[in-house]
């Protein structure tokens, strides 16, 4: 890896599955996992697999605030790293995302590209979400990168035995990659100082409107200029659009 990640699951009552997804700890500099003081199981697999662990006093201000805490995680990791990365529970990445990011051959880092901070905002999308987007042509180019990286996935099939399951049989299938939910909050990674450059009053980074995890994750990703899908997938353990009121 060319780059420290610090990475951010929400986890409750997914342990059953996320137990799959411990092999992605390997990528991540640090890996802090947010649950409650009752998800024992969550507990145990993180103790036995020496991942740092919080519990959220946020999470069900509402329904299922997945967004509150993500923040939680935010203000107990600090802002000062570069590369963050909220990853859900169900998600396990490929052999090969430590090799998919564009790099600088002579910083040996990769590469913060592409961000171009727009000059026209869109006043209707401010007073809807609260945040800035901006419309794509008027360009300023006096600005580094503002960029969501992101991966397409491939979804476990619904009568998957995961007694049996094997990842490697998911990774062969190129065909069932799908690449409609780009950018939503499976796997979103992001450069934190450039958030900042773009938006300097930003109070809290992560949006927490929604009443359960189905929407704060998409007006997250857009804020950002653009939304670059890494030259990989991943997998996804859940069936599309389940749990978002948690389990």
């Amino acid at each position: 890896m060319n780059i420290d990640i610090h990475a951010i699951t929400v986890c409750v009552n997914y342990a059953h599955l996320f137990k799959y997804c411990i092999p992605n700890k390997r990528f991540f500099k640090r890996w802090v996992i947010v649950t409650t003081e009752e998800d024992t199981d969550t507990i145990k697999l993180c103790k036995e697999n020496n991942l740092e662990y919080i519990f959220s006093k946020k999470l069900y201000n509402r329904q299922f605030s997945k967004g509150e805490a993500i923040n939680e995680v935010l203000d107990y990791i600090g802002y000062d790293e570069e590369w963050y990365c909220h990853i859900d529970a169900d998600v396990l990445l490929p052999d090969n995302f430590g090799r998919t990011f564009p790099v600088d051959e002579e910083t040996e880092r990769i590469k913060v590209i592409g961000l171009k901070k727009l000059k026209c905002v869109d006043t209707d999308h401010v007073e809807r979400t609260g945040y800035l987007r901006y419309y794509e042509e008027f360009v300023d180019e006096e600005f580094a990168a503002l960029n969501l990286y992101t991966m397409g996935r491939v979804n476990v099939d619904e009568e998957e035995d995961f007694e049996y399951f094997l990842p490697q049989q998911y990774f062969n299938r190129t065909d069932d990659i799908i690449q409609k939910f780009k950018g939503y909050g499976y796997f979103q990674l992001f450069h934190l100082p450039s958030l900042y450059k773009a938006y300097p009053d930003l109070h809290h980074v992560y949006p927490s409107m929604s009443k359960n995890a189905g929407h704060d994750d998409w007006i997250f990703s857009k804020i950002f200029y653009q939304i670059i899908s890494l030259d990989t997938y991943c997998i996804h353990l859940s069936p599309e659009k389940t749990n978002w009121d948690g389990i």
